[in-house]
């Protein structure tokens, strides 16, 4: 079973044979806990910038494991650490971290740049302009990644 957790049900995509479940927020642990009850694994996509983001990442992380999840895939940033000169990834880095605590396979997808950082190309090009329709009509995206990190047994 495959379900999507996503703060508005009325914008969620709609995958052939998944269910939408609704949490407020990655900060909301009762209703994360709620959505997350019989998942196996958790897609964990990076909050958006905010003072509180580290938190709202660890209350979601913290109602996985409530929830029984066995595995996290985490959106990282390529050279999360704790002297990275971004926010960004500092903030990955403490996640990572809180994951590695949980005991709980993972897995961290780190992403070199988030494309939305980054408005023209190489030629001078938007971004947005390069985007093709693919079949069915929905535009194909790029994103520039590093190899994913295996987990320790």
């Amino acid at each position: 079973m495959t379900w999507t957790v996503v703060r508005n049900p009325a914008r969620a995509p709609r995958p052939p044979g998944a269910e939408v479940r609704r949490a407020s927020d990655y900060g909301a642990a009762d209703e994360m806990r709620a959505a997350l009850h019989g998942a196996d694994t958790l897609f964990l996509m990076p909050a958006a910038e905010a003072s509180n983001r580290v938190r709202r990442h660890t209350t979601a992380i913290d109602a996985a494991v409530a929830a029984g999840v066995r595995r996290i895939v985490y959106l990282s940033f390529f050279g999360a650490s704790a002297d990275n000169t971004s926010t960004l990834g500092r903030d990955q880095r403490h996640s990572e971290q809180h994951i590695r605590a949980t005991q709980l396979r993972w897995t961290f997808l780190r992403m070199n740049l988030y494309m939305d950082f980054h408005p023209v190309d190489g030629a001078g090009r938007r971004v947005h302009q390069r985007a093709r329709p693919q079949r069915g009509g929905s535009p194909r995206s790029c994103a520039t990644t590093s190899p994913p990190r295996r987990p320790r047994s």
